[in-house]
């Protein structure tokens, strides 16, 4: 950066020209915007708060929509950082727009794990995706599968939504977690990982209305196909077996 502070990252948009910095300035955050490959730069702060900008995003399809990740929170902007509008949250380390919805956001945090919205930002639901370690280094698209997104997390690493939890030797993949549901967020079907003894698995909406039941007899996994009549949204699906009942929570999106 131009004076005390350091550059956390660099985005290179269009034929190389444009350059998109960000990180650290003096005692603020900084992103800075170069169109002459760096001779010359211009800030575009206004509206950010917190002590750097840790990550920062283009949001697909538009090349007026940025997200960034601070301290303060999770930023916006709608016309090329010209202003941003601060989403919520606290402590976030790193941001990722969805490739395929405008209106989910991905969220990583230092201490409180992981985020995601489905309404950009106006509600935000926290899932630590079942594993221990809660500060989220970096969230990233897999290129080659769009579908598939990656997490470094603090002492594990993660491959979301096909949630593959891969923790360190000696430690479960899933600690305490004995019905898996893969992925945590669904678009279409989802593939449930169910313990033996279980004989059915129930749908539930935030506000506790039954509106499914997963057929389960002796199969180890169920592969179920999502309602057409459930909106998006979070929902609890509800182990039921003779000994015990096990919760598990899981994102329908559009």
């Amino acid at each position: 950066m131009r004076n005390e502070g350091w550059c956390q990252g660099m985005i290179i948009s269009g034929t190389g020209d444009t350059l998109i910095a960000y990180g650290k300035d003096g005692s603020g955050p900084a992103v800075l915007r170069s169109t002459d490959r760096g001779r010359n730069w211009v800030s575009l702060t206004s509206g950010i708060s917190g002590a750097s900008v840790a990550d920062l995003k283009l949001v697909p399809g538009s090349s007026e929509q940025w997200l960034c990740a601070t301290p303060a929170g999770v930023f916006r902007t709608q016309n090329s950082g010209s202003y941003w509008s601060r989403l919520g949250l606290q402590s976030v380390t790193c941001v990722l727009p969805d490739t395929m919805n405008p209106n989910v956001i991905w969220a990583g945090t230092d201490t409180q794990g992981f985020y995601y919205t489905t309404n950009q930002g106006v509600s935000w639901w926290r899932d630590t995706l079942g594993i221990a370690g809660r500060s989220v280094s970096f969230l990233v698209f897999n290129p080659f599968r769009r579908s598939a997104v990656y997490a470094g997390i603090t002492g594990h690493s993660l491959l979301g939504r096909n949630v593959i939890g891969i923790g360190e030797m000696g430690q479960e993949r899933f600690p305490e977690m004995k019905l898996g549901v893969l992925p945590t967020a669904v678009r279409k079907i989802c593939r449930i990982i169910v313990p033996p003894g279980t004989e059915r698995i129930e749908v539930f909406d935030p506000a506790g209305r039954k509106r499914a039941e997963i057929p389960v007899s002796e199969r180890k996994e169920v592969c179920w196909s999502i309602p057409g009549e459930l909106n998006p949204g979070v929902y609890l699906l509800v182990l039921r077996s003779a000994q015990e009942g096990m919760v598990r929570k899981v994102l329908f999106l559009p």
